[in-house]
């Protein structure tokens, strides 16, 4: 294996400096770097100026708009596939290697039968979660794409991203399709990304952190409760359904602008009785 049969494909939107700095260190591990942004306004220019040396590494795409990250990905797939890529590297603009990644990946796929592999992962380490390097590779059930290598044979079989998914849940509903269709989710421990699933707040007594958990603002709990309820019923997961249950609980009892949050949750669900996966607020 090589890395030109690795495409990666990383999504921004309206970038920071240093998130493109950070692109520059990691998406030229591979033979290609597919650059997609869902941005209101184009950044070739800025993308150009910060990777003046890396020209033919790289395609930008600018969608024009945030037309959700399922869709933005799946045209991104599409290109990736006709320059003939055999696996994809997706990458958020912000999570960062903590190991080498690539080669991990490598060295399982060179050591494994990976025909019916469809994810090798990583660890995501995160505030809350710290992850250290161990030399296993252990099965699962769902993973974050950030950070993941995928079979592009397995997206022939399967297909792309479910679109209804604007932001979060494509990810893990891919991977409950895959396993449903016999299919395997591989983690490596000896791969960790740094990842930034969202903002830590902590409860202390007495100057002692005794509890951490995530925060994010109502748009984001507003796609987070429709990709859960969209899950339920196609797999009613319990570990999903617990977690449907949690949010609204975490909500009551440790967030401010609880009418905000509860609104986006009611939103949610005429969203999804209505069949509308587009942005939020629902202006149709």
């Amino acid at each position: 294996m090589n890395n030109g049969d690795i495409v990666t494909i990383v999504s921004i939107y309206n970038p920071q400096i240093e998130e493109i700095n950070n692109i520059i260190k990691f998406c030229f591990a591979t033979d290609k770097c597919i650059i997609m942004d869902d941005s209101d306004t184009e950044h070739e220019e800025l993308i150009n100026r910060r990777l003046y040396d890396k020209q033919g590494k790289y395609l930008y795409i600018w969608n024009q708009g945030n037309i959700g990250l399922s869709k933005s990905l799946n045209r991104g797939i599409k290109r990736a596939r006709e320059l003939g890529a055999r696996w994809l590297l997706f990458m958020d603009s912000d999570s960062k290697w903590q190991t080498d990644i690539i080669e991990v990946y490598k060295e399982y796929i060179s050591h494994n039968d990976v025909s019916k592999t469809a994810i090798i992962g990583p660890q995501h380490n995160y505030q809350r979660h710290k992850r250290f390097k161990s030399h296993y590779y252990s099965e699962k059930k769902r993973i974050m794409l950030s950070g993941c290598l995928m079979n592009v044979g397995a997206i022939e079989k399967l297909g792309d991203f479910d679109e209804r998914f604007f932001i979060d849940g494509l990810d893990y509903e891919w991977c409950y399709r895959a396993i449903k269709n016999g299919l395997k989710i591989i983690e490596c421990g000896d791969a960790i990304v740094d990842h930034s699933p969202g903002i830590e707040k902590q409860i202390k007594i007495f100057d002692r952190t005794v509890f951490r958990y995530g925060w994010a603002p109502p748009d984001r709990y507003y796609y987070q409760f429709k990709a859960m309820r969209i899950i339920h019923f196609q797999y009613h997961d319990l570990a999903i359904d617990l977690h449907a249950i949690y949010k609204p609980l975490k909500v009551l009892f440790l967030f401010s602008r609880k009418k905000e949050y509860f609104d986006a949750w009611i939103r949610a669900r005429k969203d999804y009785n209505l069949g509308y996966f587009g942005k939020y607020p629902n202006t149709v």
